[in-house]
């Protein structure tokens, strides 16, 4: 498995300051003191508890939460031998609204969310602008397009999710283009798969887990 991702370069040592601190702070103690992992595979009456997808080698570790209004993720890894943990904010599955670690935050402010899935299932895609903030200073803008282009089998250890492949292209006037296949299992209401391209569509980074799990 290989992962990917934008990197952001700034001077200034960047503050952690995501919106929802209380949530991930409940949803981590929930992680410390659970005990039990469902063994059946995660079904659409799950949508709510916490989700865990898993990876053995390379580790890779995220934890997903539903809310009313978001999904919260606390993501584990290791980078240089070091346990590293990132938290995130989601406007809904597709889209991350905010991400950080303990020494940096990204947002991603969209112009217009309303009908979101409705409009990435048409013909022409979801279109927004987007603006990157980091520390609450604006970074970079562009525009965003994520359009349904497929659909595919997902395979995670002895569970199996019929998913719509979406493509999110991201347009940034200083760090170029990003190209992503989003693998959503609409009946977890989660991503389980993320394949990363180059400018000419070839595959640069794939995310793919061999477990996945209900927190009891």
């Amino acid at each position: 498995m290989k992962e990917a991702s934008m990197q952001v370069k700034h001077g200034s040592r960047l503050k952690f300051n995501l919106r929802h601190t209380r949530g991930f702070i409940a949803l981590l103690a929930f992680i410390m003191s659970a005990s039990v992992v469902q063994a059946s595979c995660p079904e659409r009456g799950d949508v709510g508890k916490p989700i865990r997808l898993f990876h053995t080698n390379p580790f890779l570790e995220s934890v997903f939460q539903h809310n009313a209004n978001d999904i919260n993720e606390i993501k584990r890894m290791y980078i240089d031998r070091n346990l590293k943990e990132v938290i995130s904010t989601y406007e809904n599955a597709l889209l991350l609204r905010e991400s950080a670690n303990a020494s940096s935050s990204i947002i991603f402010a969209y112009k217009d969310t309303e009908g979101f899935f409705e409009k990435a299932y048409s013909h022409t895609g979801w279109n927004s602008a987007v603006d990157v903030q980091v520390n609450q200073s604006l970074l970079d803008r562009g525009v965003i397009n994520i359009i349904k282009v497929a659909e595919e089998n997902v395979k995670i250890g002895n569970c199996s999710y019929i998913s719509d492949v979406f493509r999110e292209t991201t347009w940034l006037s200083k760090s170029g283009y990003i190209n992503l296949l989003k693998y959503y299992a609409s009946e977890i209401e989660m991503i389980v798969r993320v394949k990363y391209l180059n400018d000419n569509g070839d595959l640069i980074g794939d995310t793919t887990y061999d477990q996945i799990s209900v927190l009891e």
